[in-house]
């Protein structure tokens, strides 16, 4: 073997370490934090936001007790965005070739309908998809109590939004929309890796 081979193959060898180091380091991993307990639907749920790329999305994880399972919801939600828009009219409008959207409502006895009385300036609106892959840490809690690992594809169609944000400091609205899966049965939740 010639030295310039040995060269080649050593730089390739330090390459690919070079990117598994990388790929370690960059990969960050969302516990979520303590579990909170719903008297309402009486199960333990967290709300946790992760971060991939530039885009943030709000993860809520839920147990479902009585199908022995764990349900992951994943939403386009940014952080200090509040909910608007619930199906009532003229919540958004367009006055002097600008867009407002309502933040407040309130209920008119008369019309027996929700009127909008507070208007905010929409600056941006944005439109976007799910498409996301994350590595989902679970421990088998029936059988082994061994931890497991699960990549998770989670796709959302860009025409089908189900809500709307808006951001006050950025003035955007965000045309939301929420997905999610469920882990194998017997399999509780325990992290999120990206």
């Amino acid at each position: 073997m010639t030295n310039f081979k040995k060269i080649t193959i050593i730089l390739i060898i330090t390459v690919l370490m070079a990117l598994c180091l990388a790929n370690t380091v960059m990969a960050k991993e969302y516990t979520g934090g303590k579990w909170k307990y719903d008297k309402y639907n009486e199960d333990i749920y967290k709300d946790f936001y992760i971060k991939k790329g530039k885009t943030q999305y709000n993860v809520h994880v839920s147990e479902d007790y009585y199908k022995d399972k764990y349900w992951v919801g994943i939403s386009n939600i940014p952080k200090g965005s509040r909910d608007v828009c619930h199906g009532h009219k003229n919540e958004i409008i367009k006055k002097n070739g600008k867009i407002y959207v309502g933040t407040k409502y309130k209920y008119d006895y008369k019309k027996q309908d929700f009127v909008v009385y507070n208007y905010k300036l929409v600056k941006k609106i944005i439109k976007k998809p799910i498409n996301l892959k994350i590595k989902v840490k679970m421990t088998d809690f029936k059988y082994s109590l061994k931890t497991k690992y699960k990549i998770y594809h989670v796709k959302t169609k860009p025409k089908f939004y189900t809500n709307y944000y808006y951001h006050p400091k950025t003035k955007t609205l965000h045309y939301t929309i929420g997905t999610g899966f469920y882990l194998p049965k017997f399999c509780r939740f325990e992290s999120i890796i990206v």
